[in-house]
C-alpha cells in the first residue's frame, strides 16, 4: 500500500529524475533491503494494468501504508498489527496529555489538512493528501510519535466533519463508531470526546465485537434463529 502511494507521489515531483526504487528508499531507507527491484517492479505494472488490485475503501489499509512508511511494521502475523503498532507509537505522555484537556483546542498544528469531496453523494477522503503530508513530516525529521498523533487526530476530525454535514442535512445526531478500526483505543476515545462535546450521541459496540467478529457472531444469531424457527 505504501508503495502504490508513493508511486503516484513520485510520478508528482520527479525529483531530481531519481529512480523510482532510490526515491522510496530516500523516504524510507529499510525498503531498500527489504524490497527488490522486482517487486518494484511487479508493483508498478499492478498501478498500470489493475491486475490483482481490487480499490479498497478501508480504513485498515491506510493505517498499513502508513504504519509501513514509518518503518513500525512492513509485515504481518495477525489482523490489525500494524494498525496497533502504529496506535502504541503515539506514547502515553502524548495520549494522557491528550485526554486531560479540553479536545476541541488542538490546533490545526496537530493534526494534518484534510479534503472532503462528494462523489455520488458519498464522502470521499483526499487520503493522497494526507500520505503526502506525512512524507513531507517525515522528509524533515519528524517524529515517528508525532506523526502518529497527528494522524490519528486528523481521521478524528475527519469523522467529526462528516458527522457534522450530515446532521445540517438530516437532522440525525446518533452516531456509531463500528468497524475494525474502532478498535483502536485512542481513535475511539477521541471521537467519543470530538463528537460528545458538538453534541452528539454517540454509540459503539461494547459487548459485540466491534471488527469482523461482530459479523460472526450475527451470522451465528441468525442461524440459531432459523433452527428454532
Amino acid at each position: 500500500m505504501s508503495l502504490v502511494y508513493l508511486k503516484r507521489l513520485f510520478e508528482e515531483s520527479n525529483p531530481q529524475n531519481k529512480d523510482f526504487a532510490d526515491y522510496i528508499s530516500s523516504i524510507q531507507p529499510e525498503y531498500k533491503g527489504m524490497i527488490d527491484p522486482v517487486e518494484i517492479s511487479t508493483v508498478q505494472s499492478q498501478i498500470l494494468t489493475g491486475f490483482n488490485s481490487p480499490l479498497t475503501t478501508s480504513m485498515g489499509r491506510l493505517f498499513d501504508a502508513v504504519s509501513s512508511l514509518l518503518g513500525i511494521k512492513h509485515t504481518i502475523s495477525f489482523e490489525g498489527e500494524a494498525a496497533i503498532g502504529l496506535e502504541m507509537k503515539i506514547g502515553e505522555k502524548l495520549y494522557g496529555s491528550l485526554l486531560d484537556r479540553n479536545i476541541l483546542k488542538i490546533n490545526k498544528n496537530q493534526r494534518y489538512g484534510t479534503v472532503l469531496e462528494k462523489y455520488n453523494e458519498k464522502f470521499v477522503i483526499d487520503d493522497f493528501s494526507i500520505f503526502t503530508q506525512i512524507v513531507n513530516d517525515i522528509q524533515h525529521k519528524k517524529e515517528k510519535s508525532e506523526i502518529s498523533f497527528k494522524f490519528h487526530n486528523t481521521l478524528a476530525q475527519i469523522v467529526l466533519d462528516i458527522s457534522k454535514y450530515v446532521r445540517e442535512q438530516n437532522n440525525i445526531e446518533n452516531i456509531a463508531l463500528s468497524g475494525g478500526v474502532f478498535q483502536n483505543t485512542y481513535l475511539l476515545d477521541l471521537c467519543f470526546e470530538l463528537l460528545d462535546n458538538n453534541g452528539f450521541k454517540v454509540y459503539s459496540n461494547f459487548k459485540v465485537p466491534v471488527n469482523d467478529g461482530g459479523i460472526s457472531l450475527g451470522q451465528a444469531y441468525m442461524a440459531s434463529l432459523k433452527k428454532i424457527s
